[in-house]
């Protein structure tokens, strides 16, 4: 889709606009037709404030006089109201379809426009398997946090549940590939984790620089620990950073979170060296698959498919086969024998921590 004059901001008469609510905007108060809307002049009536500064192209219309001032941006309008229509029926391939073109230049700045597309194209990538080009549409759309309200898009921790900071290895180099250049600390934080799932080697985390307002943030903290729980060099910070993720998952009433403390722990113990330690890991991914199976799209698969490398690795295909074709009540009692084959005894009597390796206390 072409579109020309993208970056050209018209100072011709423009309007009036008709708006898909039905509201008209005159065009007096239309100052411009920009990039990521029409920007419109302060109105100051009597008794009364009206402060809006900008209406997204996906909710603009019609302008009279066929789109006079405005024509670059016609098929912007167009395509994202489309979009929106489709979403709404469920047709995630359909609005990717008329918003990935858009992407390509509108990813390069930050506004309202932007922000739509790139809240749309995070659930329409996941749904069709494109874990790395979500990441990306969801680190956009978190620059300004703007748009419509999506139900795959936390408003409170600005984190998107289809997309912890746990990745496989083709994923990893994926994010990798990206420009490092272009970060803000959620990107850094996110190719730190992309770095602890692939051949990199080095701490990333360690150089990542956090604000006063990002240690306050949230979001940041929850991948800060599930990041800090797989990566750092102290055996010490990686059982204080699950810890952590214990507590968070317990004390939300968010689905999604505890599933995540559940995963980052689970990942945690992974990467450990002692071979009980490791099979408790596997336990919790059992648990996300087992008892969190609804909490986003995509973490049943991730944890399977992190089961599955695990045992492959370490040479129990058997294992690797069951969890592809194992049901929910297999898993329970397939979680309470794990780490049984290795030399009979469990992983609680090996050194793992009491209850690290059972469903019934994640």
């Amino acid at each position: 889709m072409m579109l020309p004059g993208l970056l050209l901001v018209f100072a011709v008469s423009i309007g009036p606009a008709t708006l898909w609510s039905g509201e008209v905007i005159s065009d007096e108060r239309i100052a411009a037709a920009t990039p990521q809307g029409l920007e419109l002049r302060q109105r100051f009536d009597a008794g009364s404030i009206d402060g809006r500064a900008l209406v997204p192209w996906g909710e603009v219309k019609s302008i009279a006089n066929g789109w006079s001032g405005a024509e670059s941006y016609r098929e912007v309008a167009d395509a994202v109201y489309r979009a929106e229509e489709r979403l709404a029926r469920g047709d995630a391939a359909g609005a990717g379809w008329l918003l990935e073109p858009l992407s390509r230049t509108y990813f390069q700045e930050r506004g309202a426009t932007t922000s739509q597309i790139a809240s749309a194209l995070v659930m329409v990538r996941v749904l069709d398997g494109r874990t790395g080009g979500a990441v990306d549409a969801w680190l956009v759309w978190r620059q300004d946090r703007g748009g419509p309200g999506r139900a795959w898009l936390d408003p409170v921790t600005g984190l998107c549940p289809s997309l912890p900071p746990v990745f496989v290895e083709a994923v990893a180099a994926e994010i990798l590939r990206g420009d490092p250049s272009e970060s803000d600390v959620m990107r850094s934080i996110y190719r730190a984790a992309a770095a602890a799932g692939s051949d990199s080697e080095g701490d990333m985390l360690a150089s990542v620089d956090r604000s006063a307002r990002d240690r306050a943030d949230v979001g940041v903290r929850m991948v800060w620990d599930m990041v800090r729980a797989r990566t750092d060099s102290d055996a010490s910070v990686r059982r204080a950073a699950r810890e952590s993720l214990d507590r968070k998952g317990r004390g939300t009433e968010s689905g999604w979170l505890g599933t995540w403390a559940e995963l980052g722990v689970g990942v945690s113990l992974l990467g450990e060296a002692d071979a009980g330690t490791r099979d408790a890991g596997a336990a919790r991914l059992i648990a996300v698959i087992v008892e969190y199976s609804r909490a986003a799209p995509g973490l049943t698969s991730l944890a399977r498919d992190l089961l599955v490398d695990y045992f492959e690795e370490t040479g129990r295909a058997g294992h690797a086969e069951s969890v592809r074709g194992m049901d929910r009540a297999a898993l329970i009692g397939f979680s309470a024998g794990i780490g049984e084959d290795r030399d009979g005894t469990s992983g609680e009597s090996r050194g793992v921590p009491a209850g690290e390796n059972t469903l019934e206390n994640p």
